[in-house]
């Protein structure tokens, strides 16, 4: 179980990723993971089913992945996210025709969410890096990103002055990091639809007027690479409000 939501909830939005080490006893080939993701409603209340899925599990004892179905879901404010992993789940899906049981140790699930990272009290963390079993490489060409912004204070009001500051900070430095940027070529950054920034080197950054964005009518930061196959790669956050 997840801790109940806090603050104003949050959204998953996106497929579950569910990591984990999975000991099977029985003939090979046999073993099935039925998952599913409940929203529990708080003081006993009911829950809702919002995703499932089924995963045929190794066993050889590394970590391995496996992703539930993707969905839109509201986690309203106390409600919590519970996994449940069975053996089956018939009729969804057709039942075993082993017998077997699974050990599962290190298990880690992963919502993805709407949401910027701080959301729901600090629930909301920011995005993890991608995983990639002992072995295995990333598809080439495959580019992930990742903000960080920092924000510059605002000059304190002058003693004896009537005039408060316009805004709680006065600029915002916004850096990509991630995965692949070598495939990057160029970096567009855009608050509402209009673009305060471009940056054409890495690693790529920009910095951002809070009086710029007050004139946009909005504080939703979005982030578009373009890379050099002409593809866009498109992610963002919500600024601080002035």
């Amino acid at each position: 179980r997840f801790a109940p939501a806090a603050g104003n909830g949050y959204t998953l939005l996106g497929a579950p990723t569910i990591t984990g080490k999975f000991a099977v006893t029985g003939p090979p080939g046999t073993a099935e993971i039925a998952a599913r993701l409940w929203d529990v409603a708080p003081n006993g209340g009911p829950q809702a089913l919002v995703a499932r899925g089924v995963y045929r599990p190794n066993g050889d004892g590394s970590t391995e992945l496996f992703q539930l179905h993707p969905n839109a879901w509201r986690f309203a404010p106390g409600h919590q996210a519970k996994l449940e992993l069975l053996g089956n789940d018939a009729p969804y899906v057709r039942a075993s025709n082993g017998t077997f049981s699974i050990a599962a140790t290190d298990v880690v699930v992963k919502l993805p969410a709407h949401d910027s990272p701080g959301a729901a009290n600090g629930q909301v963390g920011a995005p993890s890096a991608l995983f990639v079993p002992p072995g295995g490489r990333l598809v080439p060409g495959l580019v992930s990103l990742r903000l960080r912004v920092s924000y510059r204070r605002a000059a304190r009001r002058a003693r004896g002055s009537r005039r408060a500051p316009s805004c709680r900070w006065r600029s915002a430095r916004v850096s990509v990091g991630g995965r692949r940027l070598s495939a990057v070529r160029r970096v567009d950054f855009l608050v509402g639809s209009r673009r305060l920034a471009r940056d054409g080197h890495a690693p790529f950054a920009a910095t951002i007027a809070s009086t710029r964005v007050k004139r946009t009518h909005s504080r939703r930061l979005r982030v578009v690479a373009t890379l050099v196959d002409g593809s866009r790669i498109t992610t963002g956050r919500t600024l601080r409000r002035c």
